[in-house]
C-alpha cells in the first residue's frame, strides 16, 4: 500500500503550494487514477510519491515503510514512465534498452529480447529510436519503464499522440500489470482510459485532493444517468433545447442523448414518440460527464480562492 499523510510542497519563490495537505491511500495491485486540470499539482505529487522530489512536510509510506528510508534495492522497484520520451534518439531500440538495463546491472540479452517481445517492438530492435513512429516511441518508453521489474509504476500521460492500435496495446498491458500485482498510478486527460483501467480515482485541483472514490461508486451513485434515443424523424431544435438533449448522430437516423432521472423517462418518451422512436437505451453516464460537472461546481464553490496558506 502507498499511503500519504498531510503531504505538502511549495516551490521556491512560489506564492501558492503545488501540493497542499494531501492524504491518500492506494491499495497494492490496483490501478489508481489521478485526475485534474493542467496545473493542478499532479506532476509534483507524482514526483513526491516516486521519490524524485524531497518531502517538505508530511510523510509517505510504501508498504508501511517510510519512503525516504527505503533501501536502494527497494527504491529500484519503483518506476516512472513520463509523458516525455525518456530515451536517447541517436541510439537504436536495443541499445537504449541495453543502456537502461545496465543501470540496474542487468546484462542478460535474453531478458531484453523478452521485454521487446512483451511490448511488440522486437522487429525494430536495430532501428534508430529517432526514426520510430509515435506509437513505437511510446512502446519503447513503456519498455524502459519495465526494465527494473517494478512493483510500483507511475504513468504520466503515456498515450499522448499514439495511434489507436498502440493505445489499445498499452492499455491492455497496464491491465495485465495490475493482474500480476503491480500497483499503477495513472494520469491522463483521456477519461475513457481512466474509466477502463482504474479501480479508484482522486480529483486534484490547486494542489488539493477534492474527491477520492471508486469508479464503481461514481458511476453508480454520482454520474448523471442518460437516456439514449434513436429516432426515424428529425427532432426540432427547440425540443432538443427543452430537454437539454445532445444530438450525436444526424443520418440515417437521429440519435440523441439526454441526461435524465428514472422519474423523467415517461415525460421524455411521451414527447419524443411523435418522431418515431426506433430504439432506446438507459444507463449511467460516463466518468467524463461526472468529472466535468464536478470541476464546474468546484469553480463555483472555490470562487478563485488561493492555497497560499495551505491550512492544515
Amino acid at each position: 500500500m502507498l499511503k500519504l499523510q498531510n503531504v505538502s510542497h511549495r516551490y521556491k519563490n512560489a506564492n501558492n503550494y503545488a501540493v497542499c495537505d494531501v492524504n491518500l491511500e492506494i491499495e497494492s495491485g490496483t490501478c489508481f487514477g489521478l485526475l485534474g486540470p493542467n496545473g493542478a499539482g499532479k506532476t509534483t505529487l507524482i514526483s513526491l510519491m516516486s521519490g524524485l522530489l524531497s518531502l517538505q512536510s508530511g510523510q509517505i509510506y510504501l508498504n508501511n515503510q517510510i519512503l525516504s528510508q527505503l533501501s536502494r534495492q527497494q527504491l529500484q522497484r519503483i518506476s516512472l514512465i513520463p509523458q516525455e520520451y525518456a530515451f536517447y534518439p541517436q541510439l537504436t531500440v536495443f541499445e537504449n534498452l541495453q543502456f537502461f538495463a545496465s543501470l540496474y546491472k542487468i546484462k542478460d540479452p535474453n531478458f531484453l529480447i523478452s521485454l521487446m517481445k512483451k511490448v511488440d517492438i522486437l522487429d525494430y530492435k536495430n532501428k534508430l529510436s529517432a526514426n520510430l513512429s509515435g506509437g513505437l516511441k511510446r512502446r519503447l518508453n513503456f519498455a524502459i519503464g519495465l526494465i527494473n521489474s517494478p512493483t510500483l509504476i507511475f504513468m504520466d500521460e503515456i498515450t499522448v499522440g499514439v495511434d489507436p492500435a498502440s493505445r489499445q496495446f498499452i492499455l491492455d498491458s497496464v491491465k495485465q500489470l495490475t493482474k500480476e500485482g503491480v500497483t499503477v498510478i495513472y494520469t491522463s486527460h483521456y477519461l475513457h482510459e481512466i474509466e477502463s483501467l482504474c479501480q479508484k480515482i482522486a480529483i486534484m485541483e490547486s494542489g488539493k485532493i477534492l474527491y477520492c472514490h471508486s469508479i464503481e461508486q461514481i458511476l453508480t451513485q454520482h454520474a448523471q444517468q442518460q437516456c439514449i434515443i434513436t429516432l426515424a424523424q428529425s427532432v426540432p431544435s427547440h425540443v432538443l433545447d427543452q430537454f437539454n438533449a445532445t444530438l450525436i448522430r444526424h443520418t440515417p437516423m437521429q440519435t440523441v442523448v439526454i441526461d435524465s432521472s428514472p422519474e423523467q423517462i415517461s415525460t421524455i418518451l411521451q414527447e419524443f414518440q411523435q418522431y418515431q422512436i426506433q430504439n432506446i437505451q438507459y444507463g449511467h453516464g460516463s466518468l467524463e460527464s461526472f468529472y466535468l460537472d464536478f470541476l464546474n461546481k468546484s469553480v463555483l464553490r472555490q470562487g478563485g480562492q488561493s492555497n497560499a496558506s495551505c491550512n492544515r
